[in-house]
């Protein structure tokens, strides 16, 4: 009996082109791995500088023949996972439990989509994932506001917002350019990249001995303008775009230019006006919402995030930023980030009331759903690492409202007076886990080579500021590290590192990222610590995150970014972007010289298809067993002008695909690339002639099957029949959000049993 069950398998498997059943009946498991694909290529890279990452916690389903659930598994911490599936010979594999912010990647040759059919045993069954903000080619460009000392009007020293590549290393210009100057938008520090129009947003900034633009001539600085540079000509172009006290909304007043003594670039100024309205008054961070249409600005004079409406330039709503009831002090926000459907605001109690570092505190609220959570609190009066070789500059100090030298001066002529201000706020792409820029705001307050703001007492000021890391110890909350470790669990610990030469974190260093210093290549000098000085940002296909920095290459009196690995905190490469000359006061040599960082990358693209097959039993779902369907033409339709797109035509898996990915076109017709599809817009998929004298061949006998069965769109039918064609009325989505749930199901309308396969049939499944 066996050798005749063998026999009739064998038999089968012969004249069945598509049987998944056949692969394996002794198979005892079907694993894969589920990993985030950060350049949708549709293979899981892991190299030394592409760093792809396994999805841990997501759940996948193995379905038989019968549409029963026979083995469910989650991911494990890389990402990989294993069924136990017995003898079945056909499965259908769904990865079920993806988060409603990310979408399965591009089709490649390292993963499939989230519904897949396999037989008992295969390996490699995997699926890539993104969140389309993680999405970057291998070398976008930097955005970063460079600061430059006096007034608007004058000449000298005129660029204000600098472009780079990513791959700019070292102190070597490259491609670094200035695509705008201080004569178009002044002292800025905030910005934020609409990929899909390719236009930067910059905010007008409040800072001391920086000159601000006074377009609307009301005597005053215009500390509420938003700019816009549109980077899609190949000279971008700048200009206002909205001064946001047109709306009604108050950021407070300071004087113009000439009113704060602001002159050339080259001459000192008292501005003692700016001191005790730095970080209380203008806009701090603004960001975007992922589909572009909203600004988020914070206020910090009233203490509200704004939501502007971008196509209209009206104001959707604002929002109270959350009073944490500070002691000795009042709430200060700045930082600002949209990520995974949530926005997040950076918060600091300054204790300058009681001026006791004891009450100095930072928080990080999330708003959902009508309400703000708090998600994140630590203590300020932790120990850092030092920033020079001695026992100085190890604490935050409550914020004060002077300038004259500092409560940590490095000499008579060199002021430090670390205040910190939690100024930007971004997530590790690998687990969520927040990263943080603390900036030194007496960075904002002085400059190189200026006066004190009430005598001519020529000071430059050192401002290092902290880059930390919060794990996510819950479903929305998160621990900031302690000891260095960014997947510990427990209260901070705040631990001093006072030595002059590197630590291993894993004994005894502080802080995750403690290679933000001078001098990490190699060496084991130090010069200082804690050097950042702006704002963030990270590249997920890189697994790392660049920060503005003084002294980034250990040359003194130089601004530009410092690059470090997401995955254990190391230094990764640096760059040099300005320096500014001995004595000089034009820029701003080791203060807070350059604003926030922005990656500009472009938008991913869009993949849309999947796929045909034979619904046997025509219950309009796709089950284990059932057939593809290759040879069939798919058509792309625009539906606004009726106009064909694209045809493909599916391959033996009975898939197909049309994707806007610069990409060679498949061999088999069965994936279309390069399409210049409209994101948000409606089209539709059709098969011609699915009845009449024109039917293909490939469906002879076939009929359009139940459309819109169950309730997972990812294995129905999508096609209603309109006249003789067999269509799928969709719309696509934004950039990055993939589409494989549009099948089309046919059943067969008339019944042909070959004997040897029926009879086959019937005993594989005894």
């Amino acid at each position: 009996m066996f050798k005749k069950k063998k026999l009739l398998r064998g038999l089968l498997c012969a004249v069945l082109t598509w049987g998944s059943i056949c692969q394996s009946l002794t198979a005892q498991s079907v694993g894969g791995r589920v990993f985030r694909d950060f350049n949708a290529n549709g293979s899981f890279d892991s190299t030394a500088t592409l760093r792809e990452n396994g999805q841990a916690s997501l759940r996948v389903r193995a379905y038989d023949r019968n549409g029963a659930n026979i083995a469910s598994a989650m991911t494990d911490y890389w990402g990989n996972y294993s069924l136990n599936v017995g003898t079945t010979d056909s499965l259908r594999i769904e990865f079920d439990s993806i988060p409603s912010s990310d979408f399965a990647s591009a089709v490649g040759s390292g993963n499939g989509t989230a519904v897949q059919f396999v037989g008992g045993g295969a390996t490699n069954v995997n699926l890539g994932i993104n969140y389309p903000p993680h999405y970057s080619e291998d070398n976008p460009k930097f955005l970063t506001p460079c600061y430059i000392n006096g007034a608007t009007n004058a000449t000298g020293i005129n660029d204000v917002l600098i472009r780079w590549s990513y791959s700019n290393s070292g102190a070597v210009a490259g491609d670094k350019a200035a695509i705008a100057t201080k004569s178009q938008i002044g002292s800025t520090w905030g910005v934020a990249y609409a990929r899909s129009n390719q236009r930067a947003y910059v905010s007008a900034f409040v800072k001391r001995h920086c000159g601000l633009l006074d377009v609307n001539r009301d005597s005053l600085g215009d500390i509420g303008n938003i700019y816009m540079t549109d980077l899609a000509p190949s000279v971008p172009t700048t200009n206002l775009w909205l001064d946001l006290t047109t709306l009604g909304l108050n950021f407070g007043s300071i004087g113009t230019d000439y009113a704060r003594g602001l002159g050339l670039p080259t001459a000192p100024s008292h501005d003692a006006s700016a001191v005790a309205k730095i970080a209380k008054i203008g806009i701090g961070g603004i960001d975007l919402s992922d589909d572009d249409s909203t600004l988020f600005v914070v206020n910090l004079f009233q203490k509200k995030i704004h939501a502007v409406h971008v196509s209209s330039k009206t104001l959707d709503y604002s929002l109270d930023v959350p009073n944490p009831n500070c002691t000795g002090g009042d709430y200060r926000p700045f930082a600002v980030k949209f990520y995974k459907n949530k926005l997040y605001v950076g918060v600091v109690c300054d204790a300058q009331t009681s001026q006791t570092e004891a009450d100095l505190t930072a928080f990080v609220y999330c708003y959902e759903n009508n309400a703000f959570t708090q998600v994140l609190t630590f203590p300020l009066g932790y120990a850092r690492q030092l920033y020079f070789k001695n026992t100085l500059y190890y604490q935050w100090l409550p914020w004060r409202d002077v300038f004259d030298g500092g409560r940590q001066p490095f000499s008579a002529t060199i002021s430090v007076d670390m205040q910190p201000i939690l100024a930007d706020i971004e997530f590790d792409p690998n687990g969520d886990g927040m990263i943080l820029a603390l900036v030194d705001r007496e960075g904002h307050t002085g400059g190189s080579n200026n006066f004190d703001d009430d005598t001519n007492s020529s000071r430059s000021v050192l401002s290092p500021g902290d880059i930390l890391y919060a794990y996510k110890s819950g479903a929305q909350q998160w621990t900031i590290e302690s000891g260095g470790d960014k997947d510990g669990v427990g209260p901070y610990v705040a631990r001093a590192d006072q030595t002059t030469t590197l630590v291993d974190r894993q004994n005894g260093a502080t802080e995750f990222f403690r290679d933000d210093m001078i001098l990490t290549n190699g060496t084991n000098t130090i010069g200082h610590r804690e050097i950042l000085a702006g704002g963030l940002a990270v590249m997920a296909l890189q697994n790392r995150v660049d920060f503005i920095a003084l002294d980034p290459l250990d040359v003194s009196f130089t601004g530009g970014t410092k690059r470090l690995n997401c995955y254990d905190g190391k230094f990764a490469d640096a760059y040099q972007i300005y320096q500014t000359s001995i004595g000089s006061s034009s820029t701003f040599s080791k203060a807070n010289g350059l604003g926030d960082l922005e990656l500009i990358a472009a938008p991913q693209p869009i993949e849309i298809g999947n796929r045909v097959w034979v619904d046997v039993n025509k219950n309009g779902i796709q089950d284990a067993q059932e057939a593809p369907l290759s040879g069939v033409v798919v058509e792309l339709v625009d539906s606004t002008t009726n106009s064909l797109v694209e045809r493909a035509t599916t391959n033996t898996r009975g898939e197909y695909y049309f994707s806007t990915a610069t990409k060679a076109n498949a061999a088999d017709s069965s994936a279309k690339h390069n399409l210049n599809l409209t994101l948000n817009h409606p089209y539709k998929l059709q098969i011609s002639n699915i009845s009449g004298n024109a039917k293909p061949a490939a469906l002879n006998n076939l009929d359009l099957t139940t459309a819109n069965s169950g309730t997972n769109d990812g294995i129905d039918n999508d096609a209603v029949v309109v006249g003789s064609a067999a269509v799928i009325h969709f719309r696509t989505g934004l950039a990055g959000q993939n589409n494989h749930s549009l099948d089309f199901g046919f059943f067969r309308n008339v019944v042909v049993c070959k004997p040897l396969i029926c009879l086959s049939a019937s005993v594989v499944r005894q």
